[in-house]
């Protein structure tokens, strides 16, 4: 079936708003036709000039406003040429996606309810520290391998910048190690937070089973004596202080 095409109309939120451009060239034709339309109907001879002073104004205005909303615009992002840098994110962004599916687990051990606002922030901090270590690694293989002669009079200097960057270098080195670490040592505990779970509620379907078993079989059994259930206690608590220790 045909469908006209004005009879489709796009949703709101894929509906492009006017650019500040066009908005601007609307406002000065409208205005010029006013102002233009009303000499030529009293037989001015401004008419003309207008109309060349709109042409120059919209000529300047348009770029203008262009750079200025280019200039509003978020910066694009940076990508990342080193394939072991990439491959570090990768890594990264699934550690930070096992963090979240396992913090339920932990219940009362965490303070924090929700780890997502950290981590989207640990993750943008570790980007933005794998750029600026890209650019500097860029900008000292430039100062090492020089395709000139470096004049003698600028040798201290050059020897003084280049090794600043290589200190930067290194600083950021150890921050993304530092920030890597950390984040390694959180998904170790939750992943072993998620297997004492695990553990713990196997241990308790398999004592409800003997439970029953044993219910049923010798329904004269007595209880469990008060040193046992003071050692299957005391296994139990050494094993919630590990955990602890272990995700403190």
């Amino acid at each position: 079936m045909f469908h006209p095409v004005s009879a489709r109309v796009a949703p709101a939120s894929h509906r492009r708003e006017p650019e500040p451009v066009t908005l601007f060239v609307a406002a000065v034709m409208c205005v010029a036709s006013i102002v233009g339309g009303g000499f030529a109907v009293s037989g001015e001879p401004l008419g003309g000039l207008v109309w060349v002073l709109v042409i120059g104004l919209l000529a300047f205005g348009s770029v203008a406003v262009r750079r200025r909303s280019r200039a509003e615009e978020p910066p694009a992002e940076v990508e990342l040429c080193d394939a072991a840098d990439r491959a570090l994110m990768i890594r990264v962004r699934e550690q930070a996606r096992i963090v979240r599916r396992a913090w339920p687990s932990l219940g009362g051990l965490a303070d924090v309810p929700d780890p997502g606002p950290v981590l989207d922030g640990a993750l943008r901090e570790l980007r933005r520290t794998l750029v600026e270590r890209q650019a500097l690694r860029r900008a000292f293989r430039h100062a090492q391998e020089p395709s000139w002669s470096v004049p003698d009079a600028a040798l201290p200097a050059w020897q003084a910048r280049r090794q600043l960057v290589l200190d930067r270098i290194r600083e950021r080195d150890a921050r993304i190690a530092e920030g890597t670490r950390h984040l390694v040592e959180l998904v170790d505990a939750c992943v072993a937070c998620e297997r004492h779970h695990a553990a713990w509620e196997r241990t308790r379907q398999v004592l409800e089973e003997l439970d029953d078993v044993l219910a049923r079989t010798d329904p004269d059994t007595e209880p469990v004596e008060a040193a046992e259930l003071a050692a299957i206690a005391e296994r139990t608590g050494s094993v919630v202080r590990a955990y602890r220790e272990l995700t403190s």
